[in-house]
């Protein structure tokens, strides 16, 4: 990081409620180093909660393993998703509008999406053509439903992790086409 002029600000642990595949001790949090170019971040939009956030470096985000999660959803097609609002929740911290996200392990494509619904521009780079695919899939998804849905942002919508989901297309993040299934005397979609 030094040698490409980055500077160490912190390093937040994403808890995600519950432990992941893995050995004897299952790890139910993720280090994430937030680093800046230069002295202090060009971007600060905590400062100590003057704007409205008050963040600290624990992140308490549900998991992939987590059933009905932004995670969950992509985890058929990508061993290690992250957590669309957690991605959205770090891009508001440090950038605004207009601003350009780079993410050089794109996998799944979730701070690409989380960049496009809060109306920055994004550059994604993955090794894997399979993955770029999905990751290409998804955000085609996301604006196509932030289109139907008239929403200039999706920012109310991936903040909510509690809220059921908004079925505002005929497939889903990866294409896949939606059917129509039956829960609590109500009709909801499900993806096939």
């Amino acid at each position: 990081a030094r040698d490409a002029g980055l500077n160490h600000v912190n390093t937040a642990v994403w808890y995600k409620g519950s432990g992941a595949m893995g050995s004897f001790l299952r790890s139910a949090h993720e280090f994430c180093g937030v680093f800046c170019k230069g002295d202090t971040p060009r971007v600060n939009n905590v400062e100590l909660g003057k704007h409205g956030r008050d963040r600290t470096n624990v992140w308490v985000y549900p998991g992939a393993n987590r059933p009905g999660t932004s995670g969950a959803k992509a985890l058929k097609d990508h061993p290690t998703p992250k957590n669309l609002e957690m991605c959205a929740d770090a891009l508001r911290d440090v950038t605004v509008r207009g601003d350009i996200v780079l993410d050089p392990f794109n996998g799944s494509g979730t701070t690409v999406v989380s960049a496009a619904m809060l109306g920055r521009k994004y550059v994604g780079i993955d090794q894997s053509a399979e993955y770029v695919g999905f990751a290409q899939k998804r955000l085609n998804h996301a604006l196509e439903a932030q289109t139907l849905s008239g929403e200039k942002t999706k920012q109310s919508i991936i903040s909510d992790v509690t809220r059921e989901s908004r079925v505002l297309t005929p497939t889903d993040a990866f294409g896949r086409k939606r059917v129509a299934r039956k829960k609590a005397g109500r009709s909801i979609l499900k993806t096939a």
